[in-house]
């Protein structure tokens, strides 16, 4: 590892337990909650591609949708994903006409080795409730039979996010507090948001636009 990965290794770490601090980790939510945004981000050509999808709450059709294109600011690091791909999440959300009250990351928040993952980051740094949803366990062991379709998951001793089951014969995927968001709620929001499919239509219609907009961006030849 170079002597500037090093630097921004330590800076970075030293940013995250900071934000750590911050994160709250009970309901902090707007009442009613009207508007739900969905992000996720994809790679192409050595580039990130970061999708902001609006969905109303009562519906949970699209309000409007917005991309970011833009060369990651440092190399993935692991447990340091927030700071590679968090400055173009956060573009695409200021391109968003309308305001969200509550961001559903594919990525990990508080179920995270340093308690600080993406859904955390964002939410802390933008002061919005957030909701981490991913498809793999970072870390922890999923405990105890599943209850009302999810179980917790425990690290250290700590419950730090859970195991949800959406759906019969899929795998299970895990969902932890962001900031401003208590796990329970967390858990009853997401498992509210699916429509016949493994993940929320957050984070479903996210990935989706994502994938869209990795097929029209053009490679330079080198």
């Amino acid at each position: 590892m170079s002597s500037y990965i090093k630097f921004c290794v330590k800076r970075a770490r030293r940013a995250q337990r900071n934000l750590r601090e911050r994160i709250i980790m009970e309901d902090v939510l707007p009442s009613p909650l009207k508007l739900i945004c969905g992000l996720d981000a994809s790679y192409k050509c050595g580039q990130i591609i970061a999708t902001a999808v609006l969905l109303s709450v009562d519906s949970l059709e699209v309000v409007e949708w917005a991309n970011h294109i833009s060369k990651p600011p440092i190399p993935y690091i692991p447990t340091l994903l927030a700071f590679r791909e968090a400055p173009a999440l956060m573009a695409a959300i200021r391109q968003l006409s309308k305001e969200p009250d509550l961001l559903v990351v594919d990525g990990h928040g508080y179920a995270h080795p340093f308690r600080c993952g993406i859904a955390s980051h964002l939410g802390v740094v933008l002061n919005k409730p957030s909701i981490g949803v991913a498809k793999k366990i970072l870390c922890g062991t999923p405990q105890g039979s599943a209850v009302r379709k999810w179980r917790p998951v425990v690290d250290k001793g700590e419950i730090i996010g859970a195991e949800v089951y959406t759906m019969e014969g899929e795998k299970p995927i895990y969902v932890s507090t962001g900031h401003r968001v208590s796990l329970p709620t967390a858990v009853k929001l997401v498992l509210e948001w699916v429509r016949g499919h493994r993940l929320p239509e957050p984070t479903r219609l996210a990935h989706h636009y994502s994938r869209v907009a990795v097929k029209e961006v053009k490679c330079r030849e080198s």
